[in-house]
């Protein structure tokens, strides 16, 4: 998946930009536990992309304020307090991811209390884990150093991530290797996380429509991104499997040009391998640990200690 987001320069007034979303994924092969939802047994996926609220891919008016541009978009805004790594474009894009969830039915989701304070690939895992969990799906454990070196590599050329090497990878229950991944360009892993999750389908034009293999609707390629994440790709792969509970994620962000993002997902032969960042490790940092999703929607404040580097 490749993102673009453009706004005026410090000298724009008042502009809106809006922005241009395509998408790519990673086909590899032919022919929470925060605690989880009612198990689901099979992907269920919008009808029809979501346009965004409030719209995260425009900047809104826009002026000049300095050597600062302030714009209603927070995350397309430059200065202090604002931007793709703000608590204030986390909590802008945070409201669309939720707005999107609720005309689905689903209940909205909650970012950890340390989720400014972690490094971009930590966020990458983080979010697709929460997507999974409140979908019943076990949690990945975490993030593998092989994977995350392969994502690494496909972040710096973006490019979908191929298979990891030096990981033993397994078999999904199609008897295929077990394995899927997305790339998307930009900087923001929540607006990343919006595209594939409530825009992958078919958006009437391929202008309209940010999957660039979703090419019409009822195309296989259509949700293959939101699918993929989850465990589960329709065709030409079988992905890691909805039920895999050793599944390991590599993450991976380079921030130049733009920024390039990279998710990767593997199924390991045998026990699970050693992880550098766990979904255990995250729970404590959640408001609610039971047995059931978060019901509340918020976004941690900024921490008071320095952030971990790659934010």
């Amino acid at each position: 998946m490749a993102r673009r987001i453009e706004h005026g320069g410090p000298r724009a007034r008042r502009r809106s930009t809006s922005v241009r979303v395509v998408l790519g994924l990673a086909l590899a092969f032919a022919p929470l536990a925060l605690a989880t939802a009612a198990p689901a047994t099979a992907l269920v996926n919008p009808t029809a992309n979501i346009a965004p609220r409030p719209n995260i891919f425009s900047s809104g008016p826009c002026r000049s304020t300095g050597k600062a541009l302030s714009c209603a978009n927070p995350c397309l805004a430059s200065g202090p307090g604002v931007g793709a790594h703000s608590a204030r474009c986390a909590r802008f894009t945070l409201e669309a991811i939720n707005n999107a969830r609720a005309r689905l039915g689903e209940r909205p989701l909650v970012l950890p209390s340390n989720w400014l304070a972690l490094s971009v690939p930590e966020q990458l895992f983080v979010i697709v884990d929460l997507q999974r969990v409140s979908a019943g799906y076990p949690a990945y454990l975490g993030l593998n150093a092989a994977l995350s070196r392969e994502a690494q590599r496909a972040a710096n050329a973006r490019r979908d991530p191929g298979i990891a090497p030096g990981f033993a990878i397994g078999h999904n229950p199609a008897g295929q290797p077990g394995f899927d991944g997305a790339w998307a360009m930009g900087s923001s892993v929540l607006a990343a996380d919006y595209v594939w999750m409530y825009e992958d389908g078919w958006g009437g034009s391929a202008r309209a429509t940010p999957n660039r293999l979703c090419t019409g609707p009822g195309v296989w390629a259509c949700w293959s991104h939101r699918d993929e994440l989850l465990g589960s790709a329709t065709r030409p792969s079988a992905g890691v499997g909805l039920g895999c509970s050793t599944c390991a994620m590599g993450a991976g962000f380079a921030p130049g040009g733009g920024g390039s993002l990279v998710a990767l997902i593997e199924r390991p032969a045998g026990r699970p391998p050693a992880m550098t960042f766990t979904w255990g490790d995250e729970l404590a940092y959640f408001p609610v640990a039971s047995n059931s999703p978060p019901t509340t929607t918020s976004v941690p404040p900024a921490p008071s200690t320095p952030g971990r580097p790659g934010k």
